[in-house]
């Protein structure tokens, strides 16, 4: 899995996500009777830190990925960058893309689990304005996001996250024995207040928050490596982090 951010602000959109690519192995004893098989035995057996996750276009797109990380054992990120290069031109409107994404990848067999966060500026009226999409291959659903206010979305691994702002309960229990639970609403994130600078840092702490907890935590390691962030405003798009090629 991954985790992926958008974050859409009155100066910009913050596109965030990991890198780590986990690959599992799954071993099966067949049942009875021909069945069917259950796993007895599934392992993480090798993961990279060097998968690209957000991409931009020629027209200053966004694009994030989350979900399966490969089609038909190829890595999915050589597919964005084809389907990128030879279906998205300069003009192409961000409202054009996420149908155009759902067509590329239901033409796969299986088709695959994968959810894309599409997001940029197209113009209306010789305005730019802000778009921001949802694509959910599997289950053939997009969803626009509403971007009158300020907000954020995330997918992939968003529990450790989810947790943090989300309503929790502690447990008091009195003399007697008795137990009773107390609810507690966390606090609420601002989002209508953040400058484009606290949107870099909220998806920045957003994801080692959620790195540095699945660390200490007995779980696959799904999330990890170089943050890579992505600003998108109405002049063009630009990397505030980017992992790059090199040689050791």
């Amino acid at each position: 899995m991954s985790l992926i951010i958008t974050i859409h602000t009155n100066e910009g959109i913050v596109m965030a996500s990991d890198s780590r690519t986990t690959f599992s192995k799954q071993d099966f004893s067949p049942l009875p009777g021909g069945k069917g098989a259950i796993i007895t035995n599934q392992q993480g057996i090798h993961y990279s830190d060097t998968t690209y996750k957000t991409f931009v276009a020629s027209n200053n797109a966004g694009i994030s990925t989350c979900g399966d990380a490969a089609i038909r054992g190829k890595p999915i990120a050589g597919y964005i960058e084809d389907f990128i290069h030879n279906n998205i031109a300069p003009k192409t409107r961000i409202s054009e893309i996420p149908q155009m994404l759902m067509e590329k990848f239901r033409a796969f067999s299986p088709v695959p689990n994968i959810i894309f966060h599409v997001a940029g500026y197209e113009l209306e009226e010789e305005i730019p304005t802000q778009k921001f999409y949802r694509v959910f291959i599997f289950t053939e659903q997009i969803i626009e996001i509403d971007v009158l206010s300020q907000g954020a979305a995330w997918n992939g691994e968003t529990e450790i996250l989810s947790r943090i702002i989300s309503t929790y309960w502690t447990e008091n229990r009195a003399k007697e024995g008795e137990v009773t639970y107390v609810k507690h609403d966390a606090p609420q994130i601002p989002w209508n207040f953040f400058s484009l600078q606290d949107a870099i840092d909220f998806s920045t702490y957003a994801m080692k928050t959620t790195i540095e907890t699945m660390r200490f935590q007995e779980r696959p390691k799904t999330v990890g490596g170089p943050i890579d962030i992505l600003v998108i405003k109405p002049a063009g798009a630009r990397w505030i982090a980017r992992k790059e090629l090199h040689a050791n």
